[in-house]
């Protein structure tokens, strides 16, 4: 299951968060923000993340001082190091894998990595995943916008469950066809 992974900095504190849909945590965040006074920044680390990477980076987060005025590679420095320090793209750990004997593989399964069948490098630069940096007491960035008009958010579960439905319908017309042909 992938997820939306992203930083929020609301009431003089970080903390990172998951999302199955942005755009209803942004709008929710963009809502404090004015209802605080306009002060708030939201920092999408990963449109889609596996599930229990994401759940590695929220247990494992501590804030540190200047994350306030950080930029996306300080912030992707800060995910290699806790999701496995020294390592980038396909040479990840895994955490947890087991191995073909029941060991430990030591490399991260690389469909983890993976969306829509391309190399999203974790942090190698042209990788293809989404990011983007919001001041929320500013103009949302280009990359706000083009996600509020996206017909799914960030776990695509209208998108999931309407291809679940696709497939059933699929599958019983292939078994009516199956016995016509009998």
């Amino acid at each position: 299951m992938r997820i939306a992974v992203y930083a929020v900095y609301m009431s003089g504190a970080w903390s990172i968060r998951r999302s199955l849909d942005m755009r209803v945590d942004m709008l929710w965040h963009r809502q404090e923000a004015e209802r605080l006074g306009g002060m708030g920044r939201i920092v999408l680390l990963d449109g889609e993340m596996a599930y229990s990477l994401a759940m590695k980076l929220e247990q494992r987060f501590a804030e540190q001082p200047g994350m306030k005025i950080w930029d996306l590679a300080k912030w992707n420095q800060w995910t290699d190091e806790v999701l496995g320090e020294g390592m980038n793209g396909s040479d990840r750990f895994a955490a947890g894998k087991p191995g073909k004997l029941g060991g430990q593989t030591g490399r991260l399964n690389r469909e983890v990595w993976t969306a829509r069948g391309r190399m999203t490098s974790r942090h190698g630069g042209g990788s293809g995943r989404q990011q983007w940096i919001w001041d929320l007491d500013q103009e949302a960035p280009e990359e706000v916008y083009r996600l509020w008009a996206e017909p799914a958010g960030a776990g695509r579960m209208d998108a999931a469950l309407h291809t679940a439905s696709a497939a059933e319908a699929l599958g019983r017309q292939a078994a009516l066809l199956s016995s016509l042909l009998r």
